[in-house]
């Protein structure tokens, strides 16, 4: 991705987050999920990431964790959280979010798996 540009398919999982200095941005779904149905047919969103700029990817067991009021922690705290700590490295930014999720968490078991992912755009 040396120029910026990249392509994204959404198979009907998590809105992958762009982050720049402008705020967070969500590509929503663009289909059913993957393997659902033989012949589905996928829209890209095509998107330029300028130096500095991060894209999050990651799965459900991120958004929707519980905390002990049964409260979902989901996409608009993540967003919050992401554009206020946009100048942390990657790894800077995947502790922040896993210490921001323990947090609301609390002591509540965790009951799904989760996976996260920060690509950032150097140069």
């Amino acid at each position: 991705m040396p120029t910026g540009h990249a392509e994204i398919c959404n198979a009907g999982h998590c809105s992958p987050l762009l982050v720049t200095g402008e705020g967070v941005a969500a590509f929503e779904s663009t289909g059913f999920p993957l393997g659902i149905f033989f012949r589905t047919e996928y829209a890209c969103h095509r998107i330029l990431l300028e130096p500095g700029d991060s894209l999050l990817l990651y799965t459900d067991g991120l958004t929707e964790a519980r905390n002990s009021s049964d409260l979902e922690y989901g996409e608009e705290r993540l967003k919050t959280l992401l554009s206020s700590s946009r100048s942390l490295s990657p790894d800077g930014l995947l502790n922040a979010i896993l210490k921001d999720l323990d947090t609301f968490r609390s002591n509540t078991p965790k009951p799904d798996d989760l996976t996260m992912l920060v690509l950032r755009r150097t140069g």
